[in-house]
């Protein structure tokens, strides 16, 4: 039995590609200052990520970023910041689902057991929970429920004890994740790890994996 390890935006459900700089232009702020201000927030385990582990709101984000974009010359609203990732609700953004990725997760049957592994905020679980068979994955882990992200050494031990319960070890485990920094990490602990990149490259090597047993 193998347990796979799904990521949701991405994997399960489409995600356009954002350029932030296009966001900050229309903010009024060079290239140059718009960089301070993405390190701070964006990058560099900043104020996004911890959203992300839920220790602020998406409101308190979106002060910081109006603040900070205001303060350096630009001009933002609350509701302006909101849509940084190109609307309020990036998954009506980005285009809805990988149908063959949910087909093939849905069809797993008794082959393997499914979990969801997704650095998430909180005011988003209903919109993408409706997106995607929530019955069909063994446990959820929200980076906004659990406190930690991925590739963070808590958040992976954290399915692992679920998975161990299971009686499945580590070699069995499967992460399907469209980040290499994911996929790198969870080999790193011993997983199995399908780097996403397109839906028939990735049945490809999950086929594979599922006939290494």
């Amino acid at each position: 039995m193998k347990a796979f390890v799904w990521d949701l935006s991405g994997v399960l459900t489409k995600e356009k590609e954002i350029c932030t700089y296009k966001f900050a232009e229309s903010c009024g702020l060079e290239r140059k200052i718009w960089r301070v201000i993405d390190d701070d927030l964006l990058i560099k385990n900043g104020r996004w990520c911890a959203l992300e582990r839920g220790e602020i709101t998406l409101q308190q984000f979106s002060e910081e970023l109006s603040h900070a974009i205001n303060a350096a010359g630009g001009e933002c609203s609350l509701d302006k910041a909101a849509t940084i990732w190109g609307c309020p609700n990036p998954f009506e953004y980005g285009g809805g689902i990988f149908s063959k990725m949910l087909e093939y997760l849905i069809n797993l049957n008794g082959s393997g057991i499914n979990y969801l592994a997704t650095n998430n905020i909180k005011e988003w679980r209903k919109i993408w929970s409706e997106l995607v068979p929530i019955e069909k994955f063994q446990y959820v882990f929200d980076s906004s429920e659990m406190g930690f992200r991925k590739p963070e050494d808590r958040f992976w031990e954290a399915v692992e004890s679920e998975i161990f319960k299971m009686r499945i070890v580590k070699e069995n485990i499967v992460l399907i994740d469209n980040s290499e920094v994911n996929c790198k990490s969870a080999i790193n602990r011993g997983w199995k790890a399908v780097h996403f990149k397109c839906e028939d490259e990735a049945i490809k090597l999950l086929n594979k994996q599922m006939g290494e047993r």
